[in-house]
């Protein structure tokens, strides 16, 4: 899942425990960003206790592992939480917006 969010963007997908080092009794997800400013965001918006770790040989250096049903509840939270009336507007970094932006761009196509 990819997700474009006031905060930031992130690329999330289910946790194998295979390649962690710890397993646990309940389904995690990996939370993967760009950028460390993107994961910093979301942890101190939502409260969380994650340790984000740096990963430079990975697509996406930093992540963090959480719950499921963790990750369910964020995303509840950010769609109950929108009040603005464009997206792109609501954005307030310029580096993300202007990049938010040129993936809008690019997914316009699918219109054509």
């Amino acid at each position: 899942m990819w997700i474009f969010t006031t905060s930031g963007f992130f690329s999330v997908v289910a946790y194998d425990p295979k390649k962690g080092k710890s397993t646990f009794d309940e389904p995690h997800v990996l939370v993967r960003a760009r950028a460390l400013s993107d994961l910093d965001a979301l942890v101190g918006k939502h409260g969380l206790t994650a340790r984000i770790d740096e990963d430079r040989r990975g697509d996406y250096h930093h992540r963090m592992v959480i719950p499921q049903t963790q990750w369910a509840e964020i995303l509840t939270r950010e769609a109950t939480d929108i009040d603005y009336n464009n997206f792109k507007s609501a954005v307030g970094d310029d580096e993300h917006h202007n990049l938010y932006m040129k993936v809008w761009a690019v997914m316009r196509e699918l219109q054509h």
